[in-house]
């Protein structure tokens, strides 16, 4: 046992020797990455120490550069100093010893101009703000100066106003910026607001929100916290036909009135432009005519009943929202009071059986058909084809007869090919036939008549019966029965319009009215007569005499002699636009572009009233006077 014992424990010994010597080989291989480490950083530490007097080296040479163009930096201002030196002396100079470019001349030259105003108060704030800034920087400019380029800078009102303000408000610019700061730099001025207001006017045409920020100063300044007053203000300027469809309110703001008035707008004018913008060709609504045939008044139902369409097509029509309904009119359809109604069915006509006293709603006799004209298709034969209805426009003023491309085919009508026509609508638009012609016979009941159309791809009727027809049909027009009749050998048809009362409202919408009124006095045909033949003797405006000389002036210099334009009142510039609007109208007066001008004078005539003459005196000195003797008229 006990060696075994030493033999078990010398194994132990040698396998703790073995580890030992394990353990000192694993510490020397440690030992030597330890070396390697530390010779690596070291290594390490030489590098940054090498970057590091670099980057010093970088910002020494850094900081070199930057002293030099410190220096370079303070040489070019003293330069600077010393040349803007020399430019002064040498402008000084040249103003006292020569002539030079002037500082003030340069200025005005790089100004150009200043914004132009035009009288606006709600503008001036920021105009004259603005000319103050630019004068500023330029304080070379002097006073005269200033005041010529804000003169220049006024148009329309604001020069009316300078020319009639007297010499010592505007000698100098610190008295011309005082004047102009009481006439435009306050809204305290009560004519100032009225005048701005009754200038100011809104129609489906105009701009809602420009129109509403240029009467409210002016509205609130008058009427202040009463809004009763505001909005009997507001409503004044505001069309008729826009003003009905807002009704006033019972303790309304203005505010809300004027949200109410803004909205209505805003769906009027959005309506009203898809309406306007439909038609293609003539923007005419096809209507049924009532027509009047031998005293027996027929009425056409479509008076008051909803549009026939049929013939019109769909894309082409959109309601017109400033239509009134066409609904019957009686008490419970109108906006009448009940006096105001019952007045007006007293003095009105009825449509359906032609008694006065009652409407056509309200009419217990039998409705009567309108009459329609019939077209005959004839054949080769002479014999009649077919007869169909249509609906016929008798127009004097058009050119051409005409058939719509439709009805034409609904007729089964025969085509030839022609060039065709460019047309010129009533509303200046331009159109076209197409390039087909056909003939047919229109029959009126009586007479019939062979008649060659244009055809054209749309039109509001069938036929519409130009100036042509009506000359080759010898149409009689009578003026005093107001009766178109047509006559054909011993046949003869006649038809009227339905003639207007002596009252038409808006509530009720005639389609086609007579011209005369039932009321009005029958005249002697021969004064009548008489006064057609001399009705250019009446003409309050005269024309212009054409003749076949131009009129020439023979002058002694080309020089123009040209007047500079003086200054006139307030009343002086009324009564001059008057003069000269009414020159203008009358063909005498038109826009002038020459070089020689002059000045008109108002002069007071015998009875006060003013008199405008043009002062021709410096024209007529440089004018070589023609010494042909003029005849006497006497």
């Amino acid at each position: 046992n006990a060696e075994s014992l030493l033999s078990s424990k010398e194994a132990e010994i040698t396998e703790l020797r073995n580890q030992l010597i394990q353990g000192e080989s694993q510490f020397q291989s440690a030992a030597e990455e330890h070396h390697d480490v530390l010779a690596k950083l070291d290594n390490f530490r030489e590098l940054l120490e090498t970057e590091s007097k670099k980057n010093a080296e970088l910002v020494m040479q850094m900081t070199a550069m930057e002293n030099t163009m410190l220096k370079r930096e303070m040489e070019l201002v003293k330069l600077k100093a010393e040349l803007y030196e020399r430019i002064s002396v040498l402008q000084s100079g040249s103003a006292l010893n020569g002539p030079g470019v002037d500082a003030s001349g340069n200025a005005v030259k790089q100004i150009s101009r200043l914004p132009v105003f035009e009288g606006k108060t709600i503008a001036f704030n920021r105009w004259i703000n603005g000319v103050t800034e630019i004068f500023e920087n330029y304080p070379m400019l002097k006073d005269f100066q200033k005041r010529a380029l804000v003169v220049e800078s006024l148009k329309g009102p604001a020069r009316d106003w300078y020319d009639a303000e007297p010499d010592s408000n505007v000698a100098n610019w610190n008295s011309f910026k005082e004047a102009l700061n009481r006439q435009y730099g306050s809204l305290e001025s009560t004519d100032q607001a009225l005048e701005r207001i009754d200038t100011l006017k809104l129609t489906m045409k105009s701009d809602f929100n420009s129109f509403i920020q240029q009467i409210r100063p002016s509205i609130k300044l008058i009427a202040g916290d009463n809004n009763t007053l505001a909005i009997a203000m507001l409503r004044k300027q505001v069309d008729p036909d826009i003003r009905k469809y807002v009704p006033k309110v019972a303790n309304e703001s203005f505010e809300e009135h004027e949200k109410r008035l803004k909205a209505h707008m805003h769906d009027s004018q959005a309506k009203f432009t898809s309406y306007s913008s439909r038609s293609n060709n003539m923007d005419i609504d096809s209507l049924s005519a009532p027509i009047q045939v031998d005293s027996d008044y027929a009425v056409a139902a479509a008076q008051y009943a909803p549009f026939n369409r049929q013939r019109q097509l769909a894309t082409n029509y959109q309601r017109n929202p400033f239509q009134r309904s066409r609904q019957p009119h009686n008490r419970e359809n109108t906006t009448m009071t009940k006096e105001q109604f019952d007045e007006y069915v007293k003095n009105s006509i009825c449509f359906n059986c032609g008694t006065k006293g009652h409407l056509r709603s309200s009419c217990f006799k039998p409705r009567k058909p309108f009459r329609t004209m019939n077209v005959a298709v004839l054949e080769e034969s002479g014999k009649d084809q077919a007869h169909f209805r249509v609906t016929v426009l008798l127009d004097s003023g058009s050119q051409i007869t005409s058939i719509s491309e439709s009805a034409a085919i609904r007729l089964n009508l025969t085509f030839k090919n022609f060039k065709p026509l460019k047309l010129r609508m009533g509303n200046s638009s331009e159109s076209a036939t197409t390039n087909k012609i056909t003939t047919a016979e229109i029959c009126f009941g009586k007479t019939k008549y062979s008649t060659t159309f244009r055809v054209m791809p749309a039109q509001p009727f069938d036929v519409i019966l130009g100036s042509n027809f009506i000359v080759a049909a010898e149409i009689n027009y009578n003026p005093v029965n107001m009766t178109i009749n047509f006559a054909q050998n011993d046949k003869t048809d006649s038809f009227s319009m339905m003639p207007s009362e002596s009252k038409v409202t808006e509530w009720a919408p005639l389609v086609l009215a007579a011209g005369a009124l039932d009321c009005l006095p029958s005249a002697d045909p021969d004064i009548i007569k008489i006064l057609r033949d001399v009705a250019e003797l009446f003409n309050p405006i005269p024309s212009v005499v054409k003749t076949d000389f131009p009129h020439q002036l023979r002058l002694t210099t080309d020089q123009p002699c040209r007047a500079r334009m003086r200054r006139y009142s307030p009343e002086e510039t009324r009564i001059l636009r008057e003069h000269i609007k009414e020159l203008y109208q009358a063909g005498y007066a038109r826009p002038s572009f020459s070089p020689y001008s002059a000045n008109p004078v108002i002069v007071p005539k015998a009875d006060g009233s003013s008199r405008v003459v043009i002062n021709f005196r410096p024209l007529n000195k440089i004018t070589i006077r023609d010494e042909y003797p003029l005849p006497r008229i006497d």
